[in-house]
């Protein structure tokens, strides 16, 4: 669950970050958009190969703490006025490889845990949607902080 929350707050409160707080572009925050989700694009294949050889729950744990340290960064990089876009290119797309290893992790480590003849339902439970207001995607941020304004 805290995994979940904190893809939402990548996908979503990093570009206002950026928009609020360094006054990006709306290429940066595309940019920025599409870093969030390159992990899968860029590691989605071999994931899977590199998992089999390593003991999963390891991995669980070392990515859900890299990625904790990493959007702990931010609010330490604001408070230290060290705060960048690159830095957020950087905590995005870092964030999101390790979220493909740690969801191919959890997918593969499931069989370890559920019997045989449970497998189907720890899968179910394990696979259930998320709540509404996590599927939607953000709806034209930019305009959010600049107060409903029409151009």
């Amino acid at each position: 669950m805290a995994g979940q929350l904190a893809d939402r707050f990548v996908f979503l409160a990093l570009p206002l970050v950026a928009i609020i707080g360094l006054d990006a572009d709306e290429f940066e925050v595309g940019v920025l958009t599409a870093m969030t989700t390159a992990g899968s694009l860029l590691i989605g294949l071999p994931a899977g190969a590199w998992i089999d050889r390593w003991r999963k729950r390891p991995v669980m744990v070392c990515t859900d703490l890299l990625r904790a340290t990493l959007l702990l960064l931010v609010p330490v990089a604001w408070w230290a006025d060290a705060l960048t876009i690159w830095l957020l290119f950087t905590v995005a797309l870092a964030h999101g490889l390790l979220t493909v290893l740690f969801d191919v992790s959890y997918t593969s480590h499931l069989p370890a845990l559920a019997a045989r003849e449970h497998l189907v339902e720890a899968t179910r439970r394990s696979l259930r949607p998320a709540p509404p207001s996590a599927s939607t995607a953000p709806v034209r941020p930019g305009r959010w902080s600049a107060g409903w304004e029409h151009r």
